[in-house]
């Protein structure tokens, strides 16, 4: 009869993030309270970045056997046209920048915009970010907004791999890119609070894991 592996679970909080707004594509939004990501009713597209520190909590080593990641709803309005909110690993580096507000700031050299994920000089593949140079073109996970309060994407086998890896190869964490599916219909776009959100509402990273390997 084998041995019985005990497994610990730990949560983690965001170590960076930001929003990407269309409609102000140098800004940045790092250092803003919410995260949007959808389209606005008047047609803007905001997608989201965010990353957390696994290696920094995780011991190495270890075996991640399931992952749940968490985010808070803040939006005023409860009226929006469903869609799926898709998380994508990134495969490029950003900079969170610090640019406050409802639609933050001109970005300063280094900070992730629509445009450039370090203002001025280091453009993504195309605004936004581009699958399959940017990020991976399929999700890690996907999940059906339903206007809940807060919203929890559930383990996957992919969302595994992408925390394993990050454990594995700390340089590689360049986080999730969260998109809607249906980005090119107005009135699908949702306010999250970001880390730099009171009362500790920001996104939250669950994962269980095994001792070492």
């Amino acid at each position: 009869m084998g041995a019985r592996v005990e497994a610990d679970t730990i949560t983690l909080e965001a170590s960076n993030d930001t929003t990407l707004n269309a409609g102000k594509p140098d800004n940045n939004l790092g250092g803003s309270t919410t995260l949007i990501v959808g389209t606005t009713a008047v047609g803007v597209s905001n997608r989201a970045l965010v990353r957390f520190d696994v290696a920094a909590a995780v011991p190495a080593k270890a075996v991640i056997a399931s992952v749940r990641v968490s985010l808070v709803d803040v939006s005023h309005s409860r009226i929006f046209k469903p869609s799926h909110f898709e998380f994508h690993r990134v495969m490029v580096n950003w900079g969170e920048g610090k640019k406050s507000g409802p639609l933050g700031g001109v970005a300063a050299e280094g900070e992730a915009t629509w445009r450039q994920r370090f203002s001025t000089n280091r453009p993504w593949a195309a605004p936004g970010g581009s699958p399959g140079n940017d990020y991976a073109a399929q999700p890690s996970v996907s999940l059906a907004m339903e206007g809940g309060l807060t919203n929890t994407w559930g383990t996957t086998p992919q969302l595994v791999a992408d925390v394993q890896n990050w454990l594995d190869n700390p340089m590689a964490n360049f986080g999730w890119l969260i998109l809607s599916d249906r980005e090119g219909s107005s009135g699908t776009s949702r306010r999250f609070a970001s880390r730099e959100a009171s009362g500790r509402e920001g996104p939250r990273l669950e994962i269980e894991f095994a001792a070492g390997r």
